[in-house]
């Protein structure tokens, strides 16, 4: 929750998920989002790597960031970023922004 409301303060919309399980029940009714942040300790069926997995998959174009205590870093490897746990909140907040800067700036048509 700490994480989540330092997003919004960063002017980010944040939509949070209880489980992997919501969040699949989101992509499937066709929740738009641009950027995916998962813990890969979740609680239901699946955990945030199964999650995170599904949606770099089905969407390879979208920001995946997977963060965890347990992982080393290549654990997660295939996604945009890994973020070993403790990690601060303002360094998810950095990392997040700038992805999605990216990805705006990448959808930017610059030609005449």
């Amino acid at each position: 929750m700490v994480l989540a409301d330092e997003l919004r303060l960063a002017g980010l919309t944040i939509l949070e998920c209880r489980n992997a399980d919501e969040a699949f029940d989101l992509l499937k009714a066709g929740a738009h989002f641009d950027l995916l942040l998962t813990d890969v300790h979740m609680p239901g069926r699946c955990n945030g790597l199964d999650l995170a997995r599904a949606v770099a998959a089905q969407h390879p174009d979208l920001p995946v960031v997977v963060t965890s205590g347990d992982l080393v870093p290549g654990g997660a490897d295939g996604f945009h970023a890994f973020l070993p746990k403790p990690v601060p909140p303002a360094n998810i907040v950095a990392l997040v922004t700038r992805l999605l800067k990216r990805d705006e700036d990448s959808s930017d048509d610059c030609s005449p």
